[in-house]
């Protein structure tokens, strides 16, 4: 097979969005409330509360924190996510890897019954916009 072949004519499906159906070129994982894939991905989109998107280039991230008591903090060239919730260890892994397309809160009541000490569980998303006072400090 030749290398146009393989980015025009895919055997593998595209994954879909969150929350959606069968994802084949996942993580061995199946939450619904990001989508981590095997291969690296050049954005990574939130889903705030509000309903508002916001997507990032992972070019302008510049450091990802996992804290106990805020989640994890990713800070980009002018804007700072926090996403917090439980089980987020494989989460921090996947965004370091650039392997998360898009993250958002995760459905209470999709996930009774459901919970494992494994399930990711995103119970708020906020955005901080930085200044470039803070910026140029980092």
């Amino acid at each position: 097979m030749s290398i146009v072949d393989q980015y025009f004519n895919p055997k593998q499906p595209t994954p879909p969005n969150v929350g959606g159906g069968n994802v084949q070129d996942s993580l061995p994982a199946d939450d619904a409330n990001a989508s981590m894939l095997e291969r690296p991905v050049s954005m990574v989109g939130f889903v705030l509360p509000d309903g508002t998107q916001a997507a990032y280039p992972y070019a302008t991230l510049l450091r990802i924190i996992m804290d106990r008591d805020r989640g994890i903090v990713l800070s980009f060239t002018a804007d700072e996510m926090i996403v917090e919730g439980s089980g987020l260890e494989p989460l921090y892994k996947a965004l370091t890897q650039h392997r998360v397309s898009r993250v958002e809160i995760t459905a209470g009541e999709r996930n009774i019954g459901v919970m494992s000490k494994d399930t990711i569980m995103i119970t708020d998303i906020r955005l901080s916009h930085t200044t470039e006072t803070e910026t140029a400090s980092l």
